[in-house]
């Protein structure tokens, strides 16, 4: 299960966003947990979506903070 404030990438499309609440839908006569994802860079025209907490992973951005980036091709580096 996720965390408010977790990121996550949806398994089939590939969005990134961060998880900002809970639901649930009633599937085959069950209730199964859903999560409130805002996304970062959204390609549909909804910022917000819901959907089973099972069709996202766990997402941690691989790229490092500016001040820890290398920057040995950049002019202006000591």
């Amino acid at each position: 299960m996720f965390n408010i404030s977790d990121r996550v990438r949806h398994k089939a499309t590939g969005e990134v966003g961060t998880v900002i609440g809970y639901g649930h839908q009633f599937v085959n006569d069950f209730y199964l947990t859903t999560i409130i994802v805002r996304l970062l860079n959204p390609t549909v025209t909804e910022s917000v979506v819901e959907d089973l907490y099972t069709e996202w992973l766990g997402w941690q951005n691989d790229t490092p903070p500016k001040a820890e980036r290398n920057l040995s091709n950049c002019l202006y580096a000591a």
